[in-house]
């Protein structure tokens, strides 16, 4: 598995552990509870309102696929200036023997 990946995984863990803590749980009917993850949080208030959750889950992976998208083009960046830096010292060598 490579870097990016890893990174992207470890980035969405913690972000959605984050803002889990951030974003209280909401009640269906707009009570906001500061009981989060207990069951039975809202039961007297129309169930949890799961918008909440899906825009922890949402924004969680954006910055996953931002941490990946980052270090995959990191990466990738790296390995054309090897290229290059091979490619040049080819060319050198070449250059030199035909001298």
């Amino acid at each position: 598995m490579s870097k990016a990946w890893l990174a992207a995984i470890a980035v969405f863990l913690v972000s959605c552990n984050g803002l889990r803590m951030v974003v209280h749980t909401t009640c269906g009917d707009g009570w906001h509870s500061p009981s989060i993850g207990r069951r039975g949080a809202c039961s007297h208030h129309g169930g949890v309102d799961r918008i909440a959750g899906n825009l922890v889950l949402f924004g969680s992976g954006a910055a996953a696929w931002l941490a990946w998208s980052y270090i995959e083009n990191r990466e990738e960046r790296r390995r054309q200036k090897e290229r290059d830096q091979r490619e040049k010292s080819r060319k050198s060598q070449q250059d030199d023997g035909s001298v």
